[in-house]
């Protein structure tokens, strides 16, 4: 499963109505499980956990799993799938059957409960789901059971003695159990004893959520089911269960199945999703997952008093621009004079600095910055505080505003109206989750402003290395509405305009590599001098590796006029903190060019040039000398120099690749240079150096390779080129030419040749 279909299933499975997983530490149940068998063990009633269930354990589970299935009342018919139809017999694992319900009580307040339960069957067909699914993951806040079937179709209890619990963000957790952890702080780990190839996993999961008392929950998100997954499902069953005061709102995507609905005799509806044989979901290189995975998304609606008719559901009805509008207009500031402390602390700031008001750029860029500096310098010293255990510190801190996308805008539209500057609000969505007229609730919605200086300057939420009128990537030419400011002028639709964001050029985003090389003394090792600069989204493949936060946030406050700031951060750090700091940079940067494939030996003499971070200076620029291993093979007197390698990896492209399915979609036009000076070891020649040039250029992409030797200098400059966001399936073959002659170049080699 590809990191964009895991945050979406993440973003909406793992949080609901301002749910909150609380971390867990083992179960009660646990440890009642654990006093029982030493009991158990003292009495001589209990063999190994692994060869047998105490009968304390066995009564629990079984309590657990009629708790389960009456949370599962009437859905479970089709869940006695045994056997995989033929057109799956070569996956590694199938899902033969799996139920979701969320189901949704109200309580005397009024106040909205969610409880999800949850029972899947996965048969293992090979070694590799043996490997996979011999752990199983579960959240740490739930009730579960866990059966294994045999092939004689026995079923076997799995003990829950040796569950433990580990840190959910930093475990790797197989795809096909991230919608039983959720989003928590925690999950708990379970080895299943003794699976075989042919066993069915058979789990049952019951998990709890929190309580809403408003009638849309404004920092949650929807209900989202997808059908598609890593691996084929044979049968599968969503359900729904929505009190008579609630409505739904909902939109089935991509082919998803519609709704089938059950009205209850208390007035309680069960909307109930189910499809079967779904293949797995098809992966393919430069793909937009929410363009061809059937999924479908539901958010619920308080009604007004003593409105309980169910038929304000609403199933595939798009908002109107002005209701779209609205939820875009929704705020979750908890404290409003943070908010208009940090508007008037921007706006002194930008007294100070005596720009004209006509220079309207130039104060957005300020304001910009002083916001994105303040934010990172709190979440900086919150982090120093926790590890050096500065309790002082950290709990000042927790007194201290920590910006989300909410805060931001409030706080940039009292500034832009306190400097007179005019600007149109901008509701959009990112084009890898759904279109704009599919949104139906706030948490959907990214926004953004269209301010009016000199030239238009776009203004979306920041992260620690972002610029003004940078949009980001999942956005850039998808549509939006743009409507007037102050909000409280819109009364027609004709005051809200659909027009899709500008994209970024081709100049704006590129990488571009120079590197200085040479062969060790030895003839064993090729040593490089990189000079590295990236422009526009390329950037942000770098920053994790080369920014070091601590230096990060002392330049930053320095140019805000808040250098004395950095004192503070200073003594937090210790030089222990900054010698930590910097080994693990260099470990970064390490496993930067490790990703790339090469055998590095060492990285050294790391530069930052610029950070790329200020409009004045956009583009990101870092020099470093690398050393690679295994890049040069001896041929008698001779020596073959693998130069095309230094490029980085390439794809390679399997046959089954070559057809393709959907169309080709990728977020900006971009493109990469590598220009490498060889020196050519004295008493050497480069033999035939016009075999490594190369011309593959079409309408979409393109790739350049040139070479000409100069003295004793191997000059090689290759260019790759991705012209198009967009273009239709009927077109890969223009990628398919320049993703082999990258490849191609990737694989060649230069003989150095013994003179004389």
């Amino acid at each position: 499963m590809t990191k964009l279909r895991f945050v979406l299933l993440v973003l909406c499975l793992g949080v609901f109505f301002n749910t909150i997983l609380y971390a867990q530490k083992p179960s009660e149940r646990r440890k009642q499980y654990l006093e029982q068998e030493e009991l158990n063990i003292k009495q001589g009633a209990s063999n190994k956990v692994s060869n047998r269930i105490s009968p304390t354990e066995l009564k629990n589970i079984k309590l657990e799993k009629e708790e389960i299935q009456k949370g599962l009342f009437g859905l479970e018919n089709g869940m006695d799938v045994f056997e995989s139809p033929a057109v799956f017999k070569n996956n590694s694992a199938v899902i033969l059957s799996q139920v979701i319900s969320y189901r949704f009580y109200t309580d005397q307040f009024d106040g909205l409960h969610l409880f999800r339960f949850l029972r899947k069957r996965i048969l293992i067909q090979d070694k590799s789901a043996l490997e996979n699914f011999s752990i199983l993951y579960s959240n740490s806040n739930a009730v579960y059971t866990v059966n294994v079937i045999k092939k004689d179709r026995k079923s076997v209890v799995i003990s829950k003695l040796a569950e433990e619990i580990e840190t959910a963000g930093i475990t790797k957790i197989p795809d096909v159990y991230t919608d039983l952890v959720g989003s928590g702080e925690y999950c708990t780990k379970l080895p299943i004893q003794g699976l075989e190839i042919g066993d069915i996993i058979d789990i049952r999961q019951k998990v709890q959520f929190g309580i809403t008392y408003t009638p849309l929950a404004v920092k949650s998100y929807p209900i989202l089911g997808v059908f598609c997954d890593d691996y084929p499902v044979v049968f599968q069953r969503y359900a729904i269960t929505v009190p008579p005061n609630y409505s739904i709102f909902a939109h089935t995507i991509n082919n998803s199945p519609k709704p089938q609905i059950e009205v209850r005799p208390d007035g309680y509806r069960v909307f109930t999703f189910e499809d079967s044989i779904r293949n797995t979901f098809k992966e393919e290189y430069f793909d937009r997952p929410n363009k061809n995975l059937a999924y479908f998304k539901v958010v619920l609606l308080k009604k007004p008093p003593l409105k309980l008719t169910y038929l304000d559901d609403k199933i595939d009805t798009n908002l109107s621009p002005i209701s779209i509008v609205e939820l875009a207009k929704h705020e979750t500031i908890e404290d409003k004079k943070q908010a208009e402390d940090l508007k008037n602390s921007t706006l002194d700031y930008l007294k100070l600095l005596a720009i004209k008001p006509e220079n309207k750029t130039e104060l957005i860029n300020k304001a910009y910055y002083y916001l994105r500096t303040t934010t990172l310098a709190i979440l900086h010293e919150k982090e120093l505080a926790k590890a050096l255990k500065d309790t002082s510190t950290h709990k000042k801190n927790e007194e201290q505003v920590i910006m989300n996308e909410d805060l931001f805008f409030n706080v940039f539209v009292g500034v832009l109206n306190g400097l007179s500057i005019n600007y149109e609000s901008i509701a959009s969505v990112s084009k890898n989750y759904c279109e704009i007229d599919k949104v139906c609730h706030p948490a959907e919605i990214r926004k953004g402003l269209k301010v009016f200086a000199e030239k238009p300057v776009y203004i979306f939420y920041f992260n620690q290395n972002s610029l003004p009128n940078e949009i980001p990537a999942e956005l850039q030419g998808s549509q939006a509405l743009f409507y007037p400011s102050p909000q409280s002028t819109i009364d027609l639709c004709k005051d809200i305009k659909l027009a899709p964001l500008p994209e970024s050029s081709l100049e704006d985003n590129y990488t571009k590599e120079i590197s200085t090389i040479k062969l060790d003394a030895n003839f064993e090792n090729v040593l490089l001098k990189k000079h590295i600069l990236a422009k526009g989204m390329p950037k942000y493949d770098y920053y994790d590796k080369v920014l070091f936060k601590g230096e990060l946030v002392k330049n930053d406050l320095h140019k805000v006029g808040r250098g004395n700031d950095s004192t503070t951060t200073t003594n937090l750090i210790q030089k222990e903190q900054e010698e930590k700091e910097w080994k693990n940079g260099m470990e970064n940067l390490k496993e930067m060019f490790e990703d790339q494939k090469f055998e590095v030996e060492k990285v050294s003499d790391f530069e930052l040039v610029s950070d790329g971070r200020y409009d004045e200076s956009p583009i990101l620029e870092f020099k470093i000398n690398t050393e690679f291993k295994n890049l040069i093979a001896q041929a008698g007197p001779n020596y073959l120099v693998s130069v095309g390698t230094l490029i980085g990896s390439q794809l390679e492209l399997k046959p089954e690749d070559m057809k393709r399915d959907f169309d080709i979609y990728q977020n900006y036009s971009r493109h990469f240079v590598d220009e490498m000076n060889f020196e050519i070891p004295e008493g050497y020649t480069v033999e035939d150096p016009n075999s490594l040039k190369m011309n593959v250029d079409n309408e979409s992409a393109s790739f350049l390779a040139e070479a000409e030797v100069k003295g004793n200098q191997l000059h090689i400059k290759t260019t790759k080129t991705y012209k198009n966001q967009f273009d239709p399936k009927s077109k890969w073959e223009n990628y398919t030419k320049v993703l082999e002659a990258a490849y191609e170049f990737h694989q060649k080699k230069i003989v150095l040749k013994k003179k004389g």
